[in-house]
């Protein structure tokens, strides 16, 4: 009888949390990709003026880095979108509070994000990361009134 109680007492957030999902995923999907294409020879040059051939024939030892580098972060983005997927599907549907709080990570980090990518001149990349940062934050002040 209790348990009949706590359940119809839990808050309902509907589907909301399919929208904090299915970024967290895409984003965890996309640094797989990223994981195993290593340098952006073009993007690299790009930024530096440097052909990457020319770093990695002179100075190997920063190349391996630059890309054991941006293996690091793409893995630590694949855990923070398994993280959040698995906040959205679990504790933040079914109503935790706390997992509402800890998702405010989601847009402060995308956010971030969109604003290195605009200060790189990566407008596409930052227009695509602003759209997930407006989408999180729709969804958490959306369901404030849920938990609270």
């Amino acid at each position: 009888m209790v348990a009949a109680s706590q359940e119809a007492s839990r808050p309902d957030v509907g589907r909301k949390w399919i929208i904090i999902f299915l970024p967290a995923i895409f984003l965890s999907l996309f640094t797989v990709g990223a994981f195993f294409m290593g340098v952006d020879e073009g993007e690299f040059e790009q930024s530096t003026g440097l052909a990457w051939s020319e770093l990695t024939n002179s100075l190997p030892e920063v190349g391996n880095y630059l890309i054991r580098l941006e293996r690091l972060i793409s893995a630590g983005y694949f855990g923070l979108g398994l993280l959040w997927a698995t906040l959205a599907f679990g504790p933040f549907r079914r109503g935790e509070r706390w997992s509402w709080y800890v998702l405010w990570t989601m847009p402060l980090v995308f956010g971030l994000g969109a604003l290195l990518f605009f200060i790189d001149g990566a407008v596409g990349l930052g227009g695509f990361y602003v759209v997930q940062v407006l989408l999180a934050l729709l969804v958490l002040i959306l369901s404030r009134r849920v938990f609270f």
